[in-house]
């Protein structure tokens, strides 16, 4: 399944679920200045399946709480990038929960978890995650937030060409 918005579009859904089966693949483009997509309950990204998520060009993406690799087996891939472009969480990123997650960040993207929100890459024994911020202006932005890099599995941060990680107790 393959779905884009684009050019001032907005989707709004109660759960988002991209690869959802194994052997299935979903694919959510969210681009454009004014674009965005947003669920009330949450995103998974590689569910049992491979799904990739892309915000580029100043779009939006939000909701409570964001899942990739969620299953194992499952695979799922996110590139936020381009000024203006945005990813925030309310409560929980889980990055590579059973399976497989990636996340890049670059270009002057900004990801932000919400005070009080957590952080976790590689959450059980066979989740995998890895979360790499490039470039002088991108930003993740995770003040107050708790923070578990290889949970139970294994967990990559990579901070490249003067990207940010912003963290406080």
């Amino acid at each position: 399944q393959k779905v884009e918005v684009l050019a001032g579009g907005n989707l709004s859904a109660r759960e988002v679920d991209l690869g959802h089966k194994s052997g299935t693949f979903g694919f959510l483009l969210v681009t454009d200045q004014g674009s965005s997509a947003v669920a009330s309950l949450g995103f998974f990204v590689g569910d049992e399946g491979s799904a990739s998520l892309n915000v580029l060009k100043g779009a939006r993406v939000e909701a409570p709480s964001l899942v990739t690799g969620v299953a194992p087996g499952g695979l799922g891939n996110m590139l936020i990038q381009d000024a203006g472009s945005a990813l925030v969480i309310t409560k929980n990123f889980g990055i590579g929960d059973e399976g497989t997650g990636n996340i890049t960040v670059k270009q002057g993207a900004r990801v932000q978890l919400e005070a009080g929100g957590n952080l976790y890459l590689g959450i059980s024994k066979t989740g995998k995650g890895t979360l790499r911020i490039s470039d002088a202006n991108s930003t993740f932005d995770a003040r107050g937030v708790v923070a578990q890099i290889g949970a139970a599995g294994e967990g990559t941060l990579q901070l490249e060409d003067g990207a940010r990680f912003l963290a406080r107790g």
